[in-house]
């Protein structure tokens, strides 16, 4: 018994540890981990299979129809008519009347009823929408899958942004608190005053406090990335790659820039929606051809004084078959205001198309123009953070050997930290203004395949 729950708590210790094991995911790998667990990809799913049993809905209006029916009815009072004499009696006086009962007290009916549609236009056009339908469907499960890679992309640039801003900081600190150190250990043998190491200390505490807060702000980051990708947030996530390796690949990507708005999910999803539409209006149409069906029933009647259903007796049968034929003549003008409205909504969404394409080919050029002024501001602000690196080293150096202030040290320390945010910030503008283009020309496009 003590060995098997030492391998019981060894198995539990094992499976723990595994859970707490920290998963490293690159780009494309939570982008497919997002793909497979986001509840969003589930939900469209389902939409795609409502719409896959729509079309099998529509279909079966087509097919034979066959349907079974009973009924039992008691007269507590069975209903009199009234005849005249002579019905009975040739003889009886022409005014006279007689009541007689025709019914009897209990009667049943069991029927067997089969129908089937010959022809009616609206039924194929239907059936044709009902099937775009289902293509809509499984097009916006793509429009649903493109939007959670977008959404993972940003999410993932925006935690490798803070990553690499928790190092600048990270680095900042330390060679602050070096600086500090040696400020206190100058003044200690007279070779530096007190204030001199109140304000370095000051500079050592406001860069801790800003590297707490990037340390926040990087727990916040993952956890949305984590959000993005349907990942549990009690386990560790980590990323494969730093900052620097994604923006030299986003630059090299500089010269593929140049695609088509065509394959915006958008115009695809109007496009579809036009057809749709199209349909939509063939099948008012179609409504003034006539409607033809065939019908068949087969019956069995009982009828009793006395509730003996089930025993021998007199069950009476009747079958009939035949054709319907509707035919419409007159609605009023329904049927024409309807068909108008088709029209009116095709007209429609030709005009969202070509609007929708406007603004698409605007936002186009306006990100191009983003992404070049990103590339040259990210490569202005390259230089600055190493202008201003060089700065504080060299001031630093002379205030260790006296011909520098320590106003110039806290001046040259507050250049670092505005060239090391705006560094981060261009980053941050360029890697967005990236994941923006892939979006616009549909580059998140990962055919995703039905569950």
């Amino acid at each position: 018994m003590l060995q098997k729950t030492n391998w019981f708590f060894l198995l539990v210790l094992l499976n723990s540890w595994t859970w707490a094991q920290k998963r490293t995911f690159s780009l494309e790998e939570a982008r497919n981990y997002g793909l497979e667990n986001r509840k969003s990809m589930t939900i469209a799913d389902l939409d795609v299979l409502t719409a896959q049993k729509q079309v099998l809905e529509v279909t079966a209006q087509g097919l034979p129809q066959i349907s079974a029916d009973g009924t039992f009815q008691q007269y507590l009072n069975v209903p009199t008519t009234v005849a005249p004499a002579t019905f009975i009696n040739p003889n009886a006086s022409p005014d006279d009347l007689i009541a007689f009962q025709l019914a009897t007290t209990y009667s049943a009916i069991g029927s067997l009823n089969a129908s089937q549609l010959l022809f009616d236009g609206s039924y194929f056009v239907g059936l044709q929408v009902a099937k775009h339908v289902a293509e809509f469907a499984a097009l916006n499960k793509q429009q649903v899958a493109w939007d959670v890679q977008y959404q993972i992309t940003q999410a993932y640039f925006n935690v490798l942004v803070a990553e690499a801003n928790v190092q600048i900081l990270d680095s900042i600190v330390q060679s602050t608190e070096l600086l500090f150190r040696k400020m206190e250990s100058m003044r200690s043998i007279g070779l530096a005053e007190q204030q001199e190491v109140d304000q370095m200390e000051m500079n050592f505490t406001r860069s801790k406090a800003m590297l707490n807060n990037a340390r926040r702000m990087h727990k916040v980051s993952l956890n949305m990335l984590k959000m993005q990708m349907g990942y549990p947030y009690e386990q560790d996530l980590a990323l494969d790659s730093d900052l620097s390796d994604y923006m030299n690949r986003v630059i090299l990507e500089y010269g593929e820039l140049k695609s088509s708005v065509e394959q915006n999910m958008q115009l695809i999803l109007l496009a579809k929606r036009k057809e749709i539409s199209e349909y939509e209006l063939k099948n008012t149409k179609f409504v003034h051809f006539p409607q033809l069906s065939a019908f068949f029933q087969h019956q069995y009647m009982g009828f009793r004084n006395e509730f003996d259903f089930f025993r021998n007796g007199d069950w009476f049968p009747a079958t009939a078959w035949g054709v319907s034929l509707k035919i419409p003549i007159f609605s009023g003008g329904m049927r024409y205001a309807r068909m108008q409205q088709a029209k009116i909504d095709v007209m429609k969404r030709e005009e969202e198309i070509e609007e929708t394409k406007r603004m698409l080919q605007f936002q186009e050029i306006r990100l191009i123009q983003d992404f070049e002024s990103a590339i040259d501001q990210l490569r202005i602000e390259e230089k600055n953070v190493a202008l201003a690196m060089r700065i504080y080293n060299n001031v630093s150096v002379k205030k260790n050997i006296g011909t520098s202030s320590t106003l110039d040290v806290t001046q040259a320390y507050s250049q670092v930290l505005t060239a090391q945010t705006e560094y981060i910030r261009a980053c941050s503008t360029l890697l967005n203004t990236k994941s923006e283009l892939d979006n616009l020309y549909g580059n998140f496009n990962q055919i995703i395949e039905a569950k």
